[in-house]
């Protein structure tokens, strides 16, 4: 096991199966290849689809930050969506990339068992995913970020989306794992968020640690985030509208 190295060229599950990658343009535009916009009917029955985007990474609206919770205790999944003042979005979701036919197991979260790979998805794709079809207790809301930490944010973690294409990684559940490449990115943004903290290996509670650091919309706290931004009741309402970014956050009229 410990001599084993990361690759890119395995037989890839179908929905992990092109890594995406980003040309930087003039005047603050990227243009993202592979966004990923699987529709989904379960878990293990879905269609793939990928489209290529341009997105001014000058122009951010706001950072909303998704943390989707596991039933066992602590454990959770999180991404980062980009909502841009054209009404575009562009989700950022960090996970384990399985084989062909491969589960994954919180059990087999030992090091060299999974490659890692960032995803850069439609919202319709990684945020749908946990609110209607995995049915996780999932919250949903924006970070006090400013545009131009945002656009820091957005381009460091489409260098590093480059990077990984050349050089692939292995996931570590403590070091290299979903939220601690969130938590660098956000970081490269000028935010003071330590590099290294308990509630990024378990990030259930990870809004107590925004809370102390001035994150969460004005306002709020660790407790209310809970009442305010848990948008699992929207699932069904959402479950396929044509608004869904507007839907998720709580923008259509009854």
């Amino acid at each position: 096991m410990f001599f084993k190295q990361p690759s890119n060229h395995r037989e890839w599950s179908a929905d992990q199966a092109l890594l995406p990658y980003a040309d930087f343009l003039d005047r603050g535009n990227v243009l993202v290849h592979h966004v990923r916009n699987i529709h989904y009917r379960t878990q293990n029955d879905y269609d793939v689809n990928y489209y290529d985007g341009v997105y001014d990474a000058n122009a951010i609206d706001s950072v909303w930050f998704l943390l989707s919770r596991f039933s066992l205790p602590g454990v959770a999944h999180t991404l980062l969506s980009f909502r841009f003042r054209d009404g575009q979005t562009l989700a950022l979701s960090v996970e384990v990339r399985k084989k062909s036919g491969e589960k994954f197991s919180l059990l087999r979260m030992l090091p060299r068992q999974y490659e890692l790979m960032y995803v850069l998805a439609d919202e319709r794709d990684v945020v749908r995913l946990r609110l209607s079809i995995l049915k996780e207790r999932t919250y949903f809301f924006p970070l006090r970020i400013q545009s131009t930490q945002a656009s820091k944010i957005l381009r460091d973690a489409l260098l590093r989306a480059n990077q990984m294409r050349e050089r692939p990684e292995f996931y570590h559940p403590t070091f290299n794992n979903c939220t601690n490449n969130l938590m660098r990115h956000v970081r490269s943004g000028g935010i003071l968020l330590p590099r290294i903290h308990w509630r990024y290996v378990f990030p259930a509670s990870l809004t107590t640690l925004f809370e102390s650091y001035g994150l969460l919309p004005l306002g709020e706290t660790s407790s209310t985030i809970e009442e305010t931004y848990f948008i699992s009741p929207l699932s069904e309402r959402c479950e396929d509208d044509s608004h869904f970014a507007h839907c998720i956050r709580g923008e259509l009229s009854s």
